[in-house]
This record gives C-alpha cells, sequence and structure tokens, in this order.
C-alpha cells in the first residue's frame, strides 16, 4: 500500500543549514532527483471555469515579491502607515496592482483575485493561523529562511535521527524514562547542580540540563516539572506563542480509478470566489465556520501517489473538520471535486485519512 505520512520530511532551504550537511553525508537526500521535473497544475474556478497556467503563474510571482515586501517592513524597520497585518498589506497592494493594471477590465481583475485569494488561503496553512489578519506585518520578517530551495528525505527525518544515534557511544542515549521533575539545587560545586527525576525508579544528577521538549508541552506541564518554577517572564512569554491548526486530509482512489486526472498533472487548485470579490474575510468580518462553508478553507488537492490526493486546511474550519467522520470529510471532498473539474463521473474515493 501507499505511505501516507511521515512527519516532518523536508529541510527548508540548503545553504549553511546543518541539518542538510548530516543528512547529505549520511546519504539521504539527492539534490538532483526532479529538479528537471516540471511542476503542473489546473487551476479550477468555483463556477465551473479554469484560469489559464501562464495567469496563475503571473499571479504567483506578483504574490510573492509583495510578501517579501511585507518581510521588509521587519528588516528594514519600515513605517507601518496604519497598516496591522500581513492580511491587509496583501490585499491593498493586490488591489492596488489589478486597478492600476487592468482599470475597466473586471473579468481579468476577478480572475486574477481568486488566484490571490488562492495564494493566501495557502499561506494560512503555512504559518498555522485562521487568517493573515492574524500575522503581524512588523514581525512577519522575523522569520529567517534559509537560500537554496527545499529538499525532501524520502524516509522522514527519523533517519537522521538514526544516523547520529549510530555515531554515538553505547549507552549514551537512553530511551523510554519519562522525566517526571527536574530540580535546580543552586551553583555547580560538589551536591549542587540539576537533579533529573524519573518518576521513584531513577535520578540523574548533572551540572547542566538542556530540555527540548515541545512548546505545547511546556504550556501544559511547566508548573510540575521545574523545581524552582520557572520565573514568570518566561512562563508568560510562553503564554503568548503557539500554534494554530492545520490539518492534511488523504483521499485514496481504487487503483486505476483516478484517471479523471491528466497523468501529467500534479496539483489542482481550488479557486473560490470567482463571480464575486474577496473570498478572505478578515476576522472580524469573517462569517461563522458551519457544514457549508469549511471546505473552502481547501486550497488544491495535490497528487502525492497513483491514487492519493492530499489537500490541507487551516485555521477555524480545520477545527470544525475535526468534529465530522471521515465519511462526511470524504462525501464533501467528492463532491467539490466534481464541481471543480466539472466531471460528474469522479469515481468516489475508497477511504479518507487525517
Amino acid at each position: 500500500g501507499n505511505v501516507l505520512e511521515l512527519g516532518a520530511n523536508w529541510i527548508h532551504g540548503v545553504l549553511t543549514n546543518p541539518v542538510f550537511e548530516m543528512a547529505y553525508k549520511m546519504g539521504l537526500v539527492n539534490i538532483h532527483k526532479g529538479k528537471s521535473r516540471t511542476y503542473n497544475v489546473m487551476a479550477c474556478t468555483d463556477v465551473g471555469g479554469f484560469v489559464p497556467v501562464p495567469v496563475v503563474d503571473e499571479v504567483r510571482r506578483h504574490y510573492y515579491q509583495l510578501f517579501n515586501v511585507a518581510c521588509q517592513y521587519h528588516t528594514l524597520r519600515s513605517p507601518l502607515n496604519g497598516l496591522a497585518s500581513v492580511g491587509e498589506f496583501l490585499r491593498r497592494e493586490c488591489d492596488r496592482w489589478l486597478a492600476d493594471n487592468w482599470p475597466t477590465d473586471g473579468a481579468e481583475r476577478r480572475r486574477r483575485r481568486v488566484v490571490f485569494a488562492q495564494l493566501m488561503r495557502r499561506e494560512t496553512s503555512i504559518c498555522g493561523v485562521d487568517s493573515l489578519d492574524e500575522l503581524d506585518l512588523a514581525e512577519i520578517g522575523s522569520y529567517a529562511e534559509l537560500p537554496g530551495g527545499n529538499v525532501r528525505i524520502d524516509d522522514g527525518y527519523a533517519n537522521i535521527v538514526a544516523g547520529i544515534a549510530d555515531q554515538l557511544p553505547e549507552g549514551v542515549v537512553e530511551l523510554g524514562r519519562a522525566v517526571t521533575r527536574i530540580v535546580w539545587e543552586g551553583g555547580e560545586g560538589e551536591g549542587e547542580g540539576v537533579r533529573v527525576e524519573c518518576g521513584e525508579e531513577t535520578t540523574y544528577r548533572c551540572e547542566r540540563v538542556l530540555v527540548a521538549v515541545s512548546l505545547g508541552y511546556l504550556q501544559r506541564h511547566q508548573a510540575a516539572l521545574f523545581d524552582p518554577s520557572l520565573p514568570e517572564e518566561k512562563v508568560a512569554a510562553m503564554s503568548r506563542i503557539g500554534f494554530g491548526n492545520v490539518n492534511k486530509l488523504f483521499l485514496e482512489f481504487a487503483p486505476g480509478e483516478m484517471s479523471f486526472l491528466d497523468p501529467t498533472l500534479h496539483e489542482v487548485l481550488m479557486l473560490w470566489g470567482a463571480d464575486g470579490e474577496w473570498t478572505e474575510d478578515a476576522g472580524d468580518r469573517k462569517p461563522p465556520v458551519t457544514a457549508d462553508n469549511w471546505y473552502k478553507k481547501i486550497y488544491s488537492f495535490k497528487v502525492v501517489a497513483p491514487n492519493v490526493l492530499c489537500g490541507w486546511l487551516a485555521g477555524r474550519e480545520s477545527e470544525f473538520m475535526e468534529t465530522l467522520t471521515e465519511d462526511e470529510v470524504l462525501e464533501t471532498c467528492w463532491a467539490l471535486l466534481k464541481r471543480f473539474l466539472t466531471n460528474p463521473d469522479v469515481p468516489r474515493p475508497i477511504s479518507c485519512k487525517r
């Protein structure tokens, strides 16, 4: 069968990236694999139309130019001129671009706007937010992306961990011991330092401890984990940061039943709002998420195996999807494919996994 999910399996940026250097030395990545492959997309609207690929590419180039400008508000400490969020900035600049270049052609403006809105929905999954209006324009540029492109580790990050472990002396790494408390006992003299307790079974004494658990675990367990408690300013800082809800879903078809797609196609882009204006509503203007609209956050279906499609969505729509059964999600996504591809004969997927 097909392996649907390996967890993290991409290295984002290869230049000056120590993770890439380790993976490359271990023979886990092939920097030449797939470089010559053309990535083919089909951009379908919710009213049964299609946007030509050259138009999609044109909008995509402009979108990334504007996103890079948004990032410069942080690096250059530019004045915000009344703008607070990345979403506000992108919508304003997109409208200016459309008005300057197609002032009398509403149809051309609309089809470019829906592609731009699709890219904004995609960005919510990348950034883990409900709306780009939640992203601070002054700080979005604080995220530094390493250059050189992205490389996939075909078998997942577990192979890097295994490769590092193989280089360590035997007995250095211990697994299966749950740390229950970390006690700081003072300075670095004899009998002082840090005590790490693993229930009532085992205690380790050391000079220093590096705690690398997830933010979510720290937020939930820091009060019981550390003795003495962490400083109030650190606890407050942890409470102010976090991640939104992001889901991916997989539609599996019976072998040979994805012939409704061109075999050279890699992704179906789903463009909502082809008959109107902006579909990316800002925070307080966003309507409640219901069974009748949650699916509009799915921005595309990507071919990930010969008989498997993958879709992403984030935010409140993603949370709502978690309340549905897999069969309800399957039926909705099946209807979406038939609608956007204008093909009532798309076969029913045999399973849906989230």
